[in-house]
């Protein structure tokens, strides 16, 4: 006999990241600092390369993807900061972390710019769990 009865689905168990304030505006300044005047894609992804560097916690790194993000980014530089921030190691807790503030909400990213996200998050190489939080990120609903 088939057993029917319904089986219920825990809800997300991932904790939602709470990155404090203080964290946040420090790197916002930090961001603001090295978008104040022009700047070539090679300067932005050496500045980039050191923000992720630096941050060594999953809330360091969404304030720094946030903060990143939240700057008025051509193409170009959009492409520039993606390919900076998944170019490298990182801990599993930081990946997955910088994934979910990538695609937390795809509503902002124009085609091109969720593609771009895709293509340098699944780019490299990755661990198993690493796979699992890119998947989810990507293709969950918001």
């Amino acid at each position: 006999m088939i057993d029917t009865t319904p089986v219920e689905i825990p809800e997300d168990p991932t904790p939602t990241i709470e990155v404090p304030q203080e964290v946040q505006e420090t790197i916002d300044t930090t961001v603001d600092d090295i978008f104040d005047s022009p700047i070539t894609n090679a300067n932005l992804a050496n500045a980039v390369d050191d923000l992720v560097a630096d941050a060594g916690t999953p809330e360091e790194i969404t304030a720094v993807v946030n903060s990143l993000l939240g700057q008025d980014l051509s193409d170009s530089q959009f492409s520039t900061v993606i390919n900076s921030v998944f170019d490298g190691p990182m801990s599993d807790e930081n990946f997955s972390a910088a994934v979910d503030a990538v695609f937390a909400d795809t509503s902002t990213l124009s085609d091109e710019q969720f593609d771009t996200a895709v293509q340098a998050v699944f780019d490299g190489p990755l661990s198993t769990e690493q796979f699992g939080d890119a998947l989810e990120a990507v293709f969950s609903e918001p």
